[in-house]
């Protein structure tokens, strides 16, 4: 089976918000930003997802795999020079929506998790804050899990970074993905408990560039 590498469209923009919003509808932290009834909590991240993908859809950060023309697997993969998307940005795409369907509290517990992993990241980067890609929303369709599509989707985007000679960061909640991302290169620089809701383990992994092959002289 041969699987198709691409940049995110404006056209399969639900698609991906609706894939993401599925894989970490049950995840430590969407739990506590929005406890309770799971089908709810999926419609809302569709939505979150999808306003935040939106906001970088022209700087190409959002990478895809297809199987035909399935969408099998959907990442992040954003580079230093790529803003982060601010509160306000949020606002202006329509998060204020937010407060009318899902209620103030989920809002104001999505943005105080923004702010601690901001924080966090500060406090455990220091100076090199803003020089490493990002890699976030990483996930693949059920029926595909297991089959390499995961290593498959990001070994291009890894080699580009080692290309670039930049390394890559990462923030999982989940001790799986850690075993998973230690495979890829990725190290853990950083775990703390995040004290949001009733609390969950954050991992903070770096993976740091290859050194370029040395050409041999004759």
């Amino acid at each position: 089976m041969t699987y198709r590498l691409t940049t995110l469209t404006q056209s399969d923009l639900p698609h991906a918000a609706a894939l993401a919003a599925a894989a970490f509808s049950d995840t430590p932290c969407y739990n506590q930003i929005l406890p309770g009834d799971i089908t709810r909590r999926t419609s809302f991240l569709a939505w979150l997802f999808e306003k935040n993908f939106s906001l970088r859809l022209k700087d190409e950060c959002g990478r895809c795999t297809y199987d035909g023309d399935k969408l099998i697997s959907f990442f992040m993969f954003t580079k230093p020079d790529v803003r982060h998307p601010t509160c306000c940005d949020m606002l202006r795409v329509g998060l204020i929506t937010g407060l009318w369907t899902y209620g103030f509290r989920a809002v104001k517990r999505l943005l105080d998790t923004k702010s601690w992993f901001e924080n966090k990241e500060k406090e455990v980067l220091g100076e090199r804050e803003g020089t490493m890609i990002r890699l976030e929303r990483m996930t693949v369709l059920p029926e595909y899990q297991g089959k390499g599509v995961g290593t498959f989707a990001l070994s291009a985007a890894l080699q580009e970074a080692d290309e670039l000679g930049m390394p890559c960061i990462l923030g999982t909640q989940e001790r799986r993905n850690v075993i998973f991302y230690s495979r890829l290169g990725f190290k853990v620089v950083d775990e703390a408990n995040v004290p949001i809701g009733d609390g969950y383990t954050n991992w903070i992994m770096i993976r740091e560039p290859k050194p370029k092959a040395r050409l041999q002289k004759i």
